[in-house]
């Protein structure tokens, strides 16, 4: 008769999502019970101990990997915390171990469809009225140990979220009357109730002053953290508490978020993997990343780089995860891990307007052309240098060709984009490292003629037939139709996720335009001054850094399209210089390295044979004179 609580209670035990509710509570709770100058409620920090004490007692029935890794920082929060110690020592700990469980555990955190207020109305009259009043008020005749939050108080209810009273339904609150519904009820009416409960915080219906930000975010912020957020985007007074009334009574549905695809393809990957799939679970971990999250990659990136960098880790370590065949567990903590960091940007999303969408077009025009601006500055100096008329021509006519080929790309993108993020990939990849051996090749000539004399004479042996002009053209038209193609992808994906914006796109690109042109003008200006050994040096040490940036970007889009391997590695990424933390982009760019470090030799030692017979020619003329 007792085997089945017993193996009730060890099921609780090791339960991730109880251990994060319990986590979620103290981490935003416990500065209530300590303050500054010390403590401040001496019943709520036994409450915030005893918290910590069970969370402790349910991680160490975790499996030993998860153990290890949330224990020490969990027992070191409980430590202070039995101390009475500020939230500065308390807070952050628990707080790591939360995000350490989160990124494991595919652990709800906002509900999977749209909350019913009425449903969520008669759960509440079924089951809570009897203690928490029919007004949310708790002044009830319950003769209860713990008095509930009274939700007519501001100060009481701001700090509670619709996630907060979610998993207070779900595990109830250890030393209260509060019960665990999670039997009684399912997901969905747990939803319903808290997001109820929350609206009697804000009775009467209320016009919103700016339409709702994601279901995702309105679950998981308190109504104090919204009053911040509104407060900050110049609500104040009556049109803030409208609003946030607003958003409590009316909340959208969890699609609005732009994200919601991208967090189904990854549920998805976990799911055909276990139903053991692995090629389809394969060929999905690619599209989730192509077709469903990179097209919103370059408005995050600048609300939050490092967390687009998290995220982009994320999905390679998913996707290296299904083509290792390691267990089921192993992908559906990577799918889990995913879905945490979905979580914070669908937040991010939420925030901003034609400010972000300036910032987010500046930064694309500039991110994705200034490498190729600074070549094209180069290759105008060069030709400058050579004296050919043809050469600059050739290399104004590649330039112009790609800008019209990238916005014929641009009218053409609507098919492009049909075909999926694998093929799009791909192509950027072959172009990338048919760019990046064009740029190899350059460098080794430009270093090998790095005396004026060299190099007029090259340039008169190859300007004559054509083929110098020839080259440099090719070089402009691939380095900027390559960024133009990315541009186009970029733009496109932006456009989609700020509709209404346009203009502000518009502006944020041609004032991107702008600045790269200024620095053509500048590198011009510098190259008709500059001695032509330091312009053949310096630009040959530019072509062969953008060689190694091009050669780990193109091995990573044609990691990202599946046409290559992928083995991440526990290292930091550098994207800005190509450097991506797998095996193989690590050592493509190594096998350029030693290219480039061969070419150099090379060009030593033939200056070294050179010189010496010169000297051995000059030697008999000394002695006869």
């Amino acid at each position: 008769a007792l085997a089945p609580a017993a193996a009730a209670g060890a099921e609780a035990a090791g339960d991730p999502a109880q251990i994060a509710a319990i986590l979620d509570y103290v981490a935003a709770d416990y500065p209530s019970a300590v303050g500054p100058s010390g403590v401040a409620d001496a019943t709520e920090l036994r409450e915030q101990q005893g918290f910590h004490s069970e969370a402790l007692d349910l991680v160490r029935a975790l499996p030993p990997a998860e153990r290890r890794e949330l224990e020490p920082a969990l027992s070191a929060a409980f430590a202070a915390a039995r101390a009475g110690a500020p939230a500065e020592r308390v807070v952050p700990a628990t707080s790591q171990a939360l995000a350490a469980l989160r990124s494991r555990h595919a652990i709800t955190r906002h509900p999977r469809e749209a909350p019913s207020l009425e449903r969520g109305a008669a759960l509440y009259t079924a089951g809570c009225v009897s203690c928490h009043a029919g007004d949310g008020s708790g002044h009830t005749d319950a003769q209860l140990s713990t008095r509930p939050p009274d939700m007519r108080d501001p100060a009481q209810a701001g700090r509670l979220s619709p996630l907060r009273v979610f998993n207070a339904v779900s595990y109830g609150v250890p030393g209260t009357a509060m019960p665990s519904y999670r039997e009684t009820w399912s997901a969905p009416e747990r939803w319903d109730l808290a997001f109820y409960f929350m609206s009697l915080a804000h009775p009467g219906l209320a016009a919103a002053a700016r339409p709702p930000p994601a279901l995702a975010h309105l679950a998981s912020s308190s109504d104090d953290d919204l009053r911040r957020e509104l407060a900050s985007a110049g609500l104040a007074g009556h049109a803030l508490e409208a609003t946030l009334a607003s958003w409590r009574t009316s909340p959208p549905p969890p699609d609005r978020g732009s994200l919601a695809d991208c967090r189904k393809a990854v549920a998805a990957v976990a799911r055909l993997y276990h139903d053991g799939h692995a090629a389809e679970a394969r060929g999905g971990a690619i599209s989730a990343y192509l077709d469903a999250f990179e097209p919103h990659e370059a408005a995050l990136r600048v609300r939050d780089a490092p967390l687009v960098g998290e995220l982009e880790q994320a999905f390679a370590s998913l996707r290296a995860s299904v083509e290792a065949g390691r267990s089921d567990d192993a992908v559906a903590s990577a799918a889990a891990r995913i879905e945490a960091l979905l979580d914070e940007a669908e937040n991010l999303q939420s925030r901003g307007g034609g400010g972000v969408s300036f910032a987010a077009a500046l930064a694309i025009a500039l991110r994705e052309g200034l490498e190729a601006t600074l070549l094209l500055g180069a290759l105008l100096a060069l030709a400058g240098k050579s004296g050919a008329p043809g050469a600059r021509r050739s290399v104004h006519a590649g330039w112009t060709v790609a800008l019209a080929a990238g916005a014929a790309t641009w009218w053409l993108s609507g098919a492009l984009l049909a075909h999926g993020g694998q093929r799009r990939e791909t192509l950027e990849g072959v172009v990338q490292l048919g760019t990046a051996a064009l740029l190899l090749a350059g460098s080794h000539w430009l270093l090998a003629q790095a005396s004026a004399k060299r190099w007029m004479g090259f340039l008169s042996r190859h300007a004559a037939a054509g083929a110098g002009a020839l080259g440099l053209g090719m070089l402009a038209f691939l380095s900027i139709y390559r960024e133009a193609f990315e541009v186009v992808v970029f733009y496109r994906g932006l456009l989609l996720e700020s509709p209404g914006r346009g203009q502000a796109v518009l502006a944020g690109a041609l004032a991107g335009l702008a600045a790269l042109a200024l620095v053509v003008a500048i590198f011009q200006k510098l190259g008709r001054r500059l001695q032509p050994r330091p312009l053949l040096v310096s630009c040959g040490a530019l072509l062969c850094a953008l060689a190694v940036v091009m050669v780990g970007e193109g091995v990573r889009a044609l990691q990202e399209a599946g046409v290559i391997g992928l083995h991440p590695l526990d290292l930091p990424q550098l994207p800005a210089f190509g450097v991506f933390a797998t095996g193989e982009g690590l050592w493509a760019q190594g096998l350029v390295l030693a290219a480039l470090a061969a070419s150099v030799a090379y060009t030593l030692w033939r200056t070294r044979e050179g010189g010496a017979a010169s000297s051995a020619r000059a030697a008999p003329a000394t002695r006869g004179g």
